[in-house]
């Protein structure tokens, strides 16, 4: 029975990618668009209000400007360090999301915004280099445990049809997948015989009264009564 309580938790797991650091960072990098501009005396004063965590004036003063503006960067990035204040304080009592998912979402926003970035001023990079490293290796964090929680759920969801379907089976048909069986056939087998060759992996799923079931790459190919 372990054995395919353990089936049963890799068909939900079998494709279960997390996100590729390396390519989010490509993407929101910290080889930013404009190496170097000319600095303006706005320039250097929103340098000093990121320096001195005033984002919300930041904010405030470029939300409305067109993406076209290069004032407009430091919308974004005063948006990225607010966001991980926010992070710091916790998880607010009226979010009514997983924990790990409403992480998942907030580290995600931090990556986005550091996306939009075409120009980082080199007295900001080294902290927007940090907070872009942290905030990648959290997303990706949480949202691991996130997908394994939600597909342990699922599992379990499908090892409960499983037990009903073994109790009351239903007919089989050739072309069904080992879930099918599962959850709308047969149900569990009581033994499993495989073999695995270079043309692929034939299964045998043994049933009470001298029923069989034969499976080749997961698909149900054989029916023996």
């Amino acid at each position: 029975m372990k054995y395919f309580k353990f089936i049963l938790f890799l068909l939900l797991m079998v494709g279960c990618n997390s996100d590729d650091v390396s390519d989010k960072k490509e993407s929101s990098s910290s080889e930013y668009k404009v190496d170097q501009r000319e600095l303006t005396i706005e320039d250097e004063r929103y340098i000093s209000l990121l320096k001195e965590q005033k984002f919300d004036i930041i904010i405030n003063e470029t939300k409305e400007l067109d993406t076209s503006n290069e004032l407009k960067d430091y919308y974004y990035l005063a948006s990225a360090f607010k966001k991980e204040e926010e992070i710091k304080q916790g998880i607010p009592d009226d979010v009514h999301l997983d924990d790990d998912a409403f992480e998942q979402i907030r580290y995600g926003i931090i990556i986005d915004s550091l996306a939009k970035v075409r120009f980082v001023p080199d007295e900001l990079k080294e902290s927007v280099n940090t907070l872009l490293d942290f905030a990648i290796e959290k997303e990706d964090f949480y949202t691991e445990k996130y997908d394994y929680k939600r597909k342990r759920s699922a599992n379990e969801e499908l090892q409960k049809k499983a037990d009903q379907r073994t109790e009351n089976p239903n007919g089989v048909q050739i072309g069904m997948t080992k879930e099918e069986v599962l959850t709308d056939g047969w149900g569990r087998p009581i033994d499993v015989n495989k073999t695995t060759t270079a043309n692929g992996t034939r299964e045998q799923w043994v049933y009470d009264d001298n029923n069989y079931l034969y499976f080749e790459d997961d698909v149900l190919t054989t029916i023996q009564n």
